[in-house]
């Protein structure tokens, strides 16, 4: 790619990623958060069992009531997070599947590369999830530091998923035609 193409085609391309972004976020606050609230409580349900299994098996002492976690740290003080709506990756999901379903390509080629999106994107939010409970366990006092870092992690994987999307998989297709 040569000067010319590249300072041409990433901005407009960087742009149309951001509306996308800026209309899913209008769309999942004014229709579909009701619409998602049956679905958002299912998937807070299984992040919570995700998030058990992977805290027991790295030996992480807790206690669950409801959606709250309770982790005693290493200093045996007492943390705890709770599992909200806003926790799930509903939203990042919702602005997956636009962005991909709104990009060129093939359907049968978009099919698969947006479910393969979305078990990475609850993979990662699982694995946020579970690393903010390490934080609680040895690091108490610093859970909101990492809670804002860690915060917009998911869409950062859904950037780097669309951008591998653009440069190779959407370029293979289009190639293949």
């Amino acid at each position: 790619m040569n000067y010319k193409q590249l300072t041409t085609r990433y901005p407009y391309c960087i742009l149309f990623f951001s509306l996308l972004i800026i209309c899913g976020h209008f769309i999942y606050q004014w229709i579909a958060f009701d619409i998602m609230k049956p679905i958002m409580s299912l998937e807070i349900t299984l992040l919570i069992q995700e998030v058990k299994g992977a805290l027991y098996s790295i030996g992480i002492p807790y206690r669950v009531e409801g959606t709250t976690f309770y982790i005693t740290s290493v200093n045996q003080t007492y943390g705890y997070m709770s599992i909200e709506p806003v926790c799930t990756s509903m939203r990042g999901l919702l602005y997956w599947c636009l962005v991909i379903i709104l990009t060129s390509g093939s359907w049968k080629h978009k099919l698969w590369y947006l479910l393969s999106g979305i078990i990475l994107i609850q993979l990662v939010n699982a694995i946020r999830i579970t690393t903010l409970g390490l934080v609680l366990y040895y690091t108490t006092d610093r859970y909101n530091f990492y809670h804002g870092l860690f915060e917009n992690m998911v869409y950062v994987v859904i950037f780097v998923l669309w951008v591998l999307w653009i440069e190779k998989a959407n370029r293979v297709i289009i190639n293949d035609k």
